[in-house]
């Protein structure tokens, strides 16, 4: 790490890592690429190894059915990617797995994201799910008005 702190120790309860504390922060409440971007432009390579470390070994710590393992790439090729702490952190949730409480050693070492950023993140993200309830009813609307325009009435005289 560029300040030379070690946030890599764990215990049951508390997981003392910069970088998994700002995922576990921000984790469903912004868009997941907007917390990779700023991961990826934040930390340092071996950083971002190490909360992927982390993560894969609570996984394992906890015997997670199904969890994925981790690969290490011997290439060094997408090391400074961080997917698949995201990844984990899906699966994780979706599992209610109740994980350890996140802590950073270095408070330095958290990317600042300011409360704006998040609410234009989640004004940009309502905006996009109304779209898509708008285009809904309005197909549920024209069904409506095609089966209303099928089922022509017609009154018989007296």
């Amino acid at each position: 790490m560029a300040d030379g702190t070690r946030n890599d120790r764990t215990n049951d309860d508390v997981v003392l890592n910069e970088l998994l504390c700002f995922v576990k922060s921000y984790f469903g409440k912004m868009p997941n690429t907007e917390i990779v971007s700023v991961i990826i432009e934040f930390y340092e390579e071996e950083e971002i190894v190490t909360a992927k470390r982390m993560i894969f070994d609570i996984s394992d710590k906890l015997k997670v059915e199904g969890a994925p393992r981790m690969k290490c790439r011997t290439d060094g090729t997408n090391k400074r990617r961080p997917d698949c702490v995201f990844d984990m952190f899906e699966i994780l949730d979706k599992k209610s797995v109740e994980l350890p409480q996140f802590h950073a050693v270095n408070l330095h070492r958290l990317p600042r994201i300011t409360p704006s950023d998040v609410d234009n993140v989640r004004m940009a993200e309502n905006i996009s799910e109304l779209k898509e309830h708008v285009a809904a009813l309005t197909h549920q609307v024209n069904e409506i008005v095609t089966d209303a325009d099928d089922d022509e009435v017609v009154c018989c005289p007296n």
